[in-house]
């Protein structure tokens, strides 16, 4: 962690900012896999942190309204693996977010137990060189809120939103989401595809799509 590496219990204020951090584990705040439980409160702000994820790690990491994740480089916003459960509340904003992984904005492992995310997150102007250019979810457990936003986002394989679920009970679904100039542009090992949505190989659980 760049400016913080978590393995006990850890609260962090409202209104906290977390600014031009660096590390390759966690740019801003690390959170141990095995120990850490990490609470960050409403309308905190990452910005220009660098190298790795913003936020990253296993553990618990719950994450309160009205959180900004603006230009992020070298590494996803937020990441939720090794066993780890991730939970974001209403409003979250992610601007111009870079990686070189899957989900500039926020990459969920195929190993984390529990992803949760509130309503009215809004996605622009993400990038991703992989799969994912805003929000790539790899693991069985997501729930989505409604009324989310990706705009002008961009991926190797699905601009906005990359789907690799492998439970076959697993439903994600999208509601009332609004998917707008997102682009896949394709890599040298992976052929363009879903602009706005891309559904791997292999998923055997059920997207739905409704309004």
């Amino acid at each position: 962690g760049g400016a913080v590496w978590n393995s006990g219990t850890l609260n962090i204020a409202d209104g906290s900012v977390f600014s031009e951090n660096s590390n390759a584990k966690g740019s801003a705040i690390y959170n141990d896999y095995k120990a850490g439980k990490l609470t960050i409160g409403d309308n905190v702000k990452f910005s220009g942190n660098l190298t790795g994820a913003a936020v990253y790690g296993g553990g618990e990491i719950k994450i309160g309204d009205g959180a900004e994740f603006t230009g992020n480089a070298g590494g996803i916003a937020l990441s939720a693996s090794n066993n780890g459960s991730l939970e974001i509340g209403d409003n979250a904003v992610f601007t111009k977010n870079n990686s070189k992984k899957g989900g500039a904005a926020i990459n969920i492992n195929v190993g984390a137990d529990k992803f949760v995310m509130g309503n009215n997150a809004k996605f622009s102007e993400n990038t991703s060189t992989q799969v994912g250019g805003a929000l790539y979810i790899a693991n069985n457990d997501a729930t989505l809120g409604t009324g989310y936003t990706f705009e002008n986002n961009t991926g190797a394989q699905g601009g906005a939103l990359a789907y690799n679920g492998k439970n076959a009970d697993a439903v994600l679904s999208l509601d009332n989401f609004t998917f707008d100039t997102n682009h896949a542009i394709g890599s040298t090992n992976k052929t363009a595809g879903g602009g706005a949505l891309f559904i791997s190989n292999g998923v055997t659980g059920t997207v739905d799509i409704k309004n």
